[in-house]
C-alpha cells in the first residue's frame, strides 16, 4: 500500500510523513477509525515508508527490496495480527495460520471490514478473536533481532478483538517494546479496548471518508 492508494486523509498522511521525517516515531500508535476509513491501508503505507531504503516524496519508493516485500505484505519485519476463528480441533490456532488468506484478502480489498474477513473463514456461530496464544506469539517474535528493516512493525488489526487476557499479556511490551519496534493498533474506538492498552499508545482519530472522497478516488 501507498498513501496515494487511500482517498482523502490528507492530515493523517501529513502526520505520518512528519513522524518519518523527524525520526521520532512513537513506540505505539492506536488508529481509531470508523469502519472502512482506510486505517489499515494507511498503516501499511506508513510501515512501508519507515523501512524503505530510498523514499521519494513522502512515499516508499516501490522498488527497493523492502518495498517489494511490502507489496506482498511479506516483509520479515512486519508482524500481522488479526482476529481468527479457532477450529475446535486445534487449541494452538492463531493468526499466523491464516496469514496467506489474510494477505490475499487485504491486497484484494485494502478497506477490508471485519464482517468481510469473517466471510473468508468458516466461523459458524463462533466469534473471531485475538486469543492469548496470539499475544504469546507476538511477544516471542519481538525478542528476535530485526531481519534488516529499520523498524519491526507489529500491526494488530481489529485490536478490540483481544480479550482481557490477551491485552494484559501485551501491556508490558507495548509500553516498552524492544528498540526498533513499533506497535500499530487499529480499532473502531479507544472505548473498545482496555484503558491500560489505550494509555500506552498515542491515539490518532481517523476521520470517516466522505462519499465524495471515495467517488473521486474511484474515477
Amino acid at each position: 500500500m501507498f498513501f496515494r492508494d487511500v482517498p482523502g486523509q490528507s492530515e493523517l498522511k501529513s502526520l505520518f510523513r512528519t513522524l518519518h521525517g523527524s525520526g521520532r516515531v512513537p513506540h505505539a500508535l492506536l488508529l481509531a477509525e470508523p469502519e472502512s476509513s482506510g486505517a489499515l491501508a494507511m498503516a501499511l503505507a506508513f510501515a512501508r515508508l519507515l523501512n524503505c531504503s530510498a523514499p521519494k516524496n513522502g512515499e516508499g519508493c516501490g522498488s527497493c527490496t523492502s518495498c517489494l516485500q511490502y507489496s506482498g505484505m511479506a516483509h520479515p519485519d512486519l508482524l500481522l495480527s488479526f482476529p481468527v476463528v479457532k477450529p475446535s480441533s486445534d487449541a494452538d490456532f492463531h493468526s499466523e495460520h491464516q496469514l496467506p488468506e489474510f494477505r490475499k484478502a487485504v491486497l484484494n480489498d485494502p478497506f477490508l471490514s471485519l464482517y468481510d474477513w469473517r466471510g473468508h473463514m468458516d466461523p459458524g456461530n463462533k466469534q473471531a478473536i485475538i486469543p492469548v496464544r496470539e499475544a504469546s506469539r507476538l511477544m516471542r517474535s519481538c525478542t528476535l533481532k530485526n531481519f534488516g528493516g529499520t523498524f519491526r512493525v507489529v500491526l494488530i488489526w481489529q485490536a478490540q478483538k483481544m480479550n482481557a487476557e490477551s491485552g494484559n499479556k501485551l501491556l508490558k511490551i507495548i509500553e516498552e517494546p524492544p528498540e526498533g519496534t513499533l506497535f500499530l493498533l487499529i480499532a473502531p474506538s479507544p472505548d473498545d479496548l482496555l484503558s491500560t492498552i489505550v494509555s500506552r499508545c498515542q491515539l490518532i482519530q481517523v476521520p470517516p471518508l466522505s462519499s465524495e472522497e471515495i467517488a473521486d478516488h474511484l474515477i
